[in-house]
């Protein structure tokens, strides 16, 4: 007759299994939920010359233009409703390409691009440029120094609630 084998399972050890999958699975299920968040990205680059085989279309030839890229980097669908400069001494800018263009929907990893005369802009003037999507979400892109933008803010907020500067 062969020997009886009996295992013994304590009550600790399979709280501690259950401990440790239940903790990976929540890891698992926190990373799934990041990596599927909405991410919108915004590239600013400058001395863009448009041409083509039939005329650059709207766009004058031999002037450089500032190219706004709007680009989905997340998996999800991104409706942008507006994009444009932010002042720092208030006020905005928006780029006839954004208005004409309304609501433009981003798939992943889709762009869309703006183009503004590069003449038009005093990059020493502007604090960020955002993006705003269907959510009401702002994505910003900083151009000026962050001591720069916060001293404006302040100048901006102190002249709003005191009435003086």
């Amino acid at each position: 007759m062969s020997p009886i084998v009996q295992i013994e399972i304590t009550a600790s050890a399979v709280a501690w299994y259950a401990a440790i999958v239940a903790t990976l699975v929540g890891i698992a299920q926190i990373v799934a939920v990041w990596r599927d968040r909405k991410h919108v990205k915004i590239k600013i680059e400058k001395g863009i010359r448009i041409m083509g085989p039939d005329g650059p279309g709207p766009y004058e030839e031999n002037t450089d233009y500032v190219a706004i890229r709007i680009i989905n980097a997340g998996r999800r669908e991104v409706s942008i409703l507006t994009a444009g400069a932010s002042l720092l001494k208030g006020g905005q800018l928006i780029p006839t390409d954004i208005l004409k263009a309304g609501t433009v929907t981003l798939g992943e990893g889709k762009r869309y691009d703006a183009f503004v005369k590069q003449e038009q802009l005093d990059f020493s003037q502007i604090a960020y440029f955002y993006v705003t999507d269907a959510t009401d979400s702002t994505y910003k892109k900083p151009i000026a120094n962050p001591f720069r933008r916060l001293y404006w803010f302040v100048r901006r907020n102190v002249q709003i609630f005191t009435g003086c500067l």
